[in-house]
């Protein structure tokens, strides 16, 4: 069965869920058990967009996913038996989101987009609240820049 499927090309591991999921590129989550559940397959949930990354929040015991243009929570069912779609925040831009933190101020949540970081605060069942956003690009390019300046002036 397994040799159908495509490649993996996002996994995350849900802590005391005991549960794998898998993204293989075809619009389809495949939920697995994991060593305690003996790696048993649980199914498949339809997330209907392409996923980027995949991201579990031990403390709010949410999925995240990443997409093109949006982050989606997912809520994940009592036991481990399966998820089940929460929210979709959709971001102005249409920004990939390629990775999350939790390392945000206060608690929050980082999205790791292509030039911007977007910072994202709970607000309980699944719920996500946009607080931010930097852009990473040109904050960077104008450190940069300033430091090469100041490097020039020094050496005039």
């Amino acid at each position: 069965m397994m040799d159908q499927w495509p490649p993996i090309q996002a996994m995350v591991h849900t802590g005391s869920y005991h549960m794998l999921i898998a993204y293989c590129g075809d619009m389809r989550l495949r939920l697995f058990g994991d060593h305690r559940r003996t790696f048993r397959f649980l199914g498949t949930v339809p997330c209907h967009f392409s996923t980027s990354c995949l991201f579990y929040d031990p403390e709010a015991e949410l999925l995240l996913s990443g997409t093109l243009g949006a982050v989606v929570t997912w809520f994940i069912l009592p036991n481990g038996m399966g998820i089940e779609m929460a929210q979709i925040v959709p971001m102005a831009d249409h920004e990939l989101v390629q990775g999350f933190s939790l390392n945000g101020p206060q608690g929050s949540l980082l999205a790791l987009c292509e030039d911007t970081v977007r910072v994202f605060i709970h607000r309980g069942q699944g719920q996500l609240e946009g607080a931010l956003q930097s852009q990473i690009y040109n904050n960077w390019s104008r450190k940069i820049n300033k430091s090469v300046n100041t490097k020039r002036e020094i050496c005039r």
